[in-house]
């Protein structure tokens, strides 16, 4: 992903969830973390996929006001294209199964292997899920246990029942 013409941008803005980065490339969005302890560690997670990302946080600006507006209720999709050329052919079949997941609604992870073809790779297409490298953008915290269970998160189930909790509520005002 890194060439001379082939910048990666990032903004790191304040949430409910504390501050969130956001990284972008010529292609779409291609990282969003939802708790930045030190902007210094999201520059290294983000030199993994760049050796110079570039802080442009006025350039970014129409994606930070497109998560105030999720997170305040009044956005159910984001607008911006995610960049998944960093995951596997597999995994990008996966998270694009993600995005068909409505607002304020859940899957389990077999609904989402049998979504992509594939019914017994349920522990794969949950893997696949964990890596997501653009949470909200593409709604890894909709997939749940077929029991109802929660089932993992990136972030901690605490985030994961935040954004549940916040698209249940706004589904209800909306």
């Amino acid at each position: 992903m890194s060439s001379p013409t082939n910048t990666l941008k990032y903004s790191i803005f304040k949430t409910p969830l504390g501050k969130t980065g956001v990284a972008v490339s010529p292609t779409g969005i291609c990282r969003v973390v939802l708790s930045v302890s030190r902007e210094s560690d999201f520059v290294e997670l983000l030199k993994k996929v760049h050796p110079r990302p570039q802080k442009q946080s006025t350039q970014l600006m129409a994606i930070e006001n497109e998560f105030h507006q999720y997170f305040s209720g009044k956005l159910k999709k984001f607008s911006f294209k995610p960049d998944l050329r960093q995951g596997t052919h597999f995994q990008q079949s996966v998270w694009r199964k993600l995005t068909a997941i409505p607002f304020g609604n859940t899957r389990s992870y077999q609904w989402l292997a049998t979504a992509i073809g594939n019914p017994k790779a349920c522990r794969a297409a949950g893997n696949a899920n964990g890596r997501n490298p653009v949470p909200v953008i593409i709604p890894c915290h909709r997939v749940i246990r077929q029991n109802g269970d929660m089932g993992g998160y990136t972030g901690g189930i605490h985030l994961k029942q935040f954004l549940l909790d916040l698209e249940s509520k706004s589904n209800a005002i909306i």
